[in-house]
């Protein structure tokens, strides 16, 4: 059964799905890098949870204006792209909040000063935080400077809960933009779920099949892709800053790599396929004179379409098109109905490619794994 075509179809479709969500990856992120998206993502969501005062305090301090993106360095040079940092250490950040607080009370020490700094802040959700975090710093710390280190590390803890959610939130307001582009993908790729299954499913296209079996398996021994994981607390693990041209030419690598990985068998994919004009078809023109009786003669002619082209010798469910061979006519095949089935599988393509692809990878190996297939162990020497 774990090798029957049915299990087959399976992984062939994960596969197709692996491939064209790397490149619908790669064009969200394509203009998230241009726009410093994540920096403008951090900066509205540190609004929310510090308040607008101290969210602004903050990033006027010279330890994070020092991190903000020079003009000479922007990304193409576009002036009203926010210059805000993407990323934040907890230690940086837990220090600068503590010398902005104490910045604003006087007192003979810097817990003293912190305090009073705290009393002056207008009452907020994050400032009664700040209260509870102090308060358990000094029931921890037994002297003043041991009270110090507490809340230094209750703030750093704070934050890096703070950039746990925030990374769950990212992820969650990106789906929508995976989803569009995604559906973008799908219909100029023209990558139809339903049909795709129908074509695989087929024992006649059993080296389709096979082929993108082999291909999931070569994925499948890759490294991990990229996902959308975006914590600004773990600037250590964050994605280093890919240039606007190298992310274009790396979306333009990802979708020959797509092509490549279609078989040669030939899969339902793409428009190009039915632009062929080679065909022709011959016109019976009738022509009157006054020298000569009326004549007839055949004229040949372009047909619009080929009718040896992959669609049309694709099966019937698998037609986008069908050629009328007496009018030379070209019409979408089951007319209306069949064009609500293209759009419905556009979207369950666009569904399946929201999801990334760091959850299809994850798939296709535990996929290959309960086939019994598994993956070939790295040689050691």
């Amino acid at each position: 059964m774990l090798n029957s075509p049915f299990f087959d179809t399976i992984l062939s479709l994960i596969t197709l799905y692996l491939i064209f969500s790397q490149l619908t990856l790669s064009l969200v992120e394509l203009p998230a890098g241009v726009l410093n998206t994540r920096g403008t993502y951090l900066h509205a969501r540190l609004g929310d949870a510090l308040g607008l005062a101290l969210r602004d305090a903050f990033y006027q301090a010279p330890t994070i204006r020092a991190l903000t993106l020079p003009r000479a360095q922007k990304n193409l040079l576009v002036a009203w792209v926010p210059r805000w940092p993407s990323y934040v250490s907890e230690t940086l950040f837990a220090q600068t909040i503590i010398e902005q607080v104490a910045g604003a009370g006087t007192g003979p020490t810097p817990l003293d000063q912190f305090s009073a700094g705290l009393r002056s802040l207008s009452p907020t959700t994050f400032t009664g935080t700040l209260q509870t975090l102090y308060d358990n710093a000094l029931r921890v710390g037994a002297t003043p400077a041991e009270q110090g280190v507490a809340l230094q590390r209750n703030l750093e803890g704070w934050f890096h809960e703070f950039g746990e959610r925030l990374t769950g939130w990212y992820k969650r307001d990106n789906r929508k933009y995976l989803f569009l582009v995604g559906l973008l993908v799908a219909v100029l790729a023209d990558v139809d779920s339903v049909r795709l299954a129908r074509f695989l499913g087929d024992s006649q296209h059993a080296a389709a099949r096979l082929a993108l079996v082999d291909t999931g398996l070569q994925i499948a021994r890759e490294a991990h892709p990229a996902g959308l994981d975006y914590n600004p607390a773990n600037p250590a693990g964050a994605p280093p800053a890919v240039p606007a041209s190298r992310a274009m030419h790396q979306a333009d690598s990802l979708f020959q790599q797509a092509l490549a990985a279609v078989p040669a068998a030939g899969l339902p994919l793409g428009w190009l396929r039915w632009t062929h004009r080679s065909a022709r078809r011959t016109n019976t023109t009738t022509v009157r004179d006054s020298a000569s009786p009326a004549r007839r003669y055949a004229r040949p002619a372009a047909y619009g379409w080929d009718p040896a082209a992959d669609d049309f010798g694709m099966p019937p469910y698998a037609q986008r098109w069908q050629l009328d061979a007496q009018t030379g006519q070209v019409r979408l095949a089951r007319g209306f109905s069949g064009f609500l089935d293209i759009l419905g599988g556009w979207l369950l393509t666009a569904f399946a490619l929201m999801l990334g692809a760091p959850f299809w990878f994850d798939t296709l190996g535990k996929f290959i794994n309960i086939r019994n297939v598994g993956l070939k162990p790295k040689s050691t020497t």
